[in-house]
């Protein structure tokens, strides 16, 4: 692309973003959103909701609160999609513990015999 004189844009970092996420390699993914401000171009909401879908689906809670505040702390504000991403899986995770303590619970309620 750069060969050929085309200027990647935000769109084109967005979906390599996405794609480097989708196979797992979120390390990767934050180096191209660095290189984004390198080169002087801005990251926009979608380039965090897609950061922060993935790290939620990582169950790297602490990492998409961390995007969340980068965003905001960069002058991005969330958006509807943010909210309904975080939340879902905010309350994911909190379902998944309550579960997890109940079935230890019941393990422990168990008589021995």
């Amino acid at each position: 692309m750069l060969h050929q004189g085309c200027t990647p844009d935000i769109v084109t970092y967005n979906s390599l973003i996405n794609g480097l996420c989708k196979m797992g390699w979120m390390r990767a993914a934050l180096n191209l959103l660095e290189k984004l401000h390198a080169e002087g171009l801005a990251p926009d909401m979608a380039t965090y909701n897609t950061l922060i879908s993935w790290h939620c689906k990582a169950n790297m809670l602490d990492d998409a609160s961390m995007l969340l505040n980068r965003a905001v702390n960069n002058g991005i504000m969330p958006n509807s999609l943010t909210w309904d991403i975080l939340v879902n899986n905010f309350i994911r995770e909190q379902t998944l513990l309550i579960q997890e303590h109940q079935r230890q619970s019941e393990a422990a309620a168990i008589p021995k015999t």
